[in-house]
This record gives C-alpha cells, structure tokens and sequence, in this order.
C-alpha cells in the first residue's frame, strides 16, 4: 500500500473491525478537517470499505469504517442504512477500470471532466460536503490513459475500451476464464441504443468467437436490441448488413410486433 497523509492509520482502524481481510488501498483525499480512504475488499469480491478519518488538534483520527459509499460527517448516523438524502458528508465513487494498463480515468459528470488515478484496477472520485447524490449524478467514464494515450471508452458507464470489451467477452465464452463476466453482464446494464450497438460491434470486430459465443452474443444481447430503429441501422449502409444480419437470424424474434416481424422476414429472407 502507498503511504499517505492517513492512509496508513485508516488502514489499521478498518482491519481492526475486519482483521482476517485483505485490505488493498485504492485511494484516498483529504478536504480540510476531513479524509477519506477506500479500501478494496479483496474476499468481498468488488466490495470497498471506506474509512473517514477526522482532524483532532491537528492530527487525523479515523473515526468511521463502512461500506456504503455516503458518510455523514455527524457520526450518529454514519453507518444507517441509504439514502440518507437529508445528511452531508462525503460521497466516493469507486470504478473498476479493466484494461490492465491503464493509468488514469478521465470522468464527465455535470458537465465537466475530472481525472482520478488508477490503482489496484480502481479510480476513486470523492465528492465532500454533499447529500446522498442521484443516480444521474454519476461519474460516466469518458477515455483511459494507456501508455500515454487517450483512448476512449466503449460506453459511458464502462471503464473499458472496445478491445477490453472483446477480450473480455472472448475470454469468458471462448477462453474459459469466468472472471471476465463483467464483459457478459456489461449489455444487461441500462445503457442507450448507440452504445448497446456499439458494444455488439466492439465485440465483433476482433478475432472470430465460437459458433456457441456467438449464438450467445445474438441470443442476448441483440435479441434485446430488436426494435425498428435497429432495423433502420441495420439497414442504412451495406456493411452493416453484412455485419448484423447472421446475428439476426440466430435471433427470437417471433413474439415481436407484426410490423418487427414483418421487416424482419424480409429482411432475412
């Protein structure tokens, strides 16, 4: 762990609440008599567990550990269950970034764009002196700094690029290793169609999947995309086609609406 204003006693304090848990720091900042530290719990799969440390006659004293994100400042409620949206205190956001090179994350949210670093596969934006945030305050993930590049990120939601993205999905289906399931479960997320397309080309692109990835990948995914303005898509340029009409008839798509249904017949023939 890197050594910190704090870093090193909030550690101690949040082991002596877990002591048989391996605890990896991924960040930390301090705002005034306030700081805070986010700790990955490694046997808590992606769990962090947050410290929030308070200056006592100039010295940082940890005085919460908890796992939710929101730590009032009035200890008293601290560690109640959210949305605590009627107490201030610090909000972190934590992101798990998955390609293993990167450095940074750069972030849009509200308008403007924060970078945070990369350690231990996480980036860690704090917000101070805030209530419980909303969902659309989210921090989306914009670009990942890999060996001094900016490369942009497959989704807004996603710390990941679209060759992450292909790695990932070939890895779980193809490659065996279940602990890529994130590139699975990354098309169930609430994202717009734009990306939803995006994603399912990002994972195209690369190397050839298996009949059965691939069946899981029109099973899925592109089943849940059906819709006229895929349709449109599709439809719009040559390539396009090429690209998405085997995934479509690998498809379901017979509990559609007649007019769907219709498109689809002949467009598949």
């Amino acid at each position: 762990m890197e050594a910190t204003d704090g870093s090193v006693d909030a550690l101690a304090f949040a082991k002596s609440y877990l002591p048989n848990a391996t605890l990896i720091w991924i960040g930390g900042e301090r705002n005034g008599q306030h700081r805070l530290d986010a700790f990955h719990h490694v046997e808590a799969e992606d769990r962090t567990l947050f410290v929030l440390s308070t200056a006592i006659e100039g010295v940082l004293v940890p005085d919460v550990v908890s796992f939710y994100p929101h730590i009032p400042y009035d200890t008293t409620f601290a560690n109640a269950r959210p949305p605590r949206s009627d107490l201030f205190g610090v909000f972190a956001w934590v992101e798990r970034v998955h390609s293993p090179m990167t450095t940074e994350v750069r972030f849009t949210k509200g308008g403007s764009t924060q970078q945070a670093v990369v350690r231990e596969a996480h980036a860690l934006i704090v917000e101070w002196d805030t209530p419980w945030p909303s969902q659309a305050s989210r921090p989306g993930p914009e670009a990942l700094l890999i060996e001094g590049t900016w490369q942009p990120t497959v989704s807004s939601f996603l710390a990941a690029t679209g060759d992450d993205l292909r790695r990932g999905y070939w890895d779980y289906y193809d490659g065996g290793d279940k602990s890529d399931d994130w590139a699975v479960g990354s098309f169930r997320e609430a994202v717009s169609f734009t990306e939803k397309v995006a994603m399912v080309e990002a994972v195209l692109a690369g190397r050839d999947l298996s009949d059965f990835a691939y069946g899981c990948l029109a099973a899925g995914p592109v089943e849940d995309l059906i819709s006229d303005e895929l349709l449109d898509y599709v439809t719009a340029h040559p390539d396009r086609l090429a690209r998405w009409v085997p995934l479509l008839q690998r498809t379901y798509w017979h509990a559609e609406p007649a007019p769907i249904r219709q498109r689809l017949k002949q467009l598949l023939g």
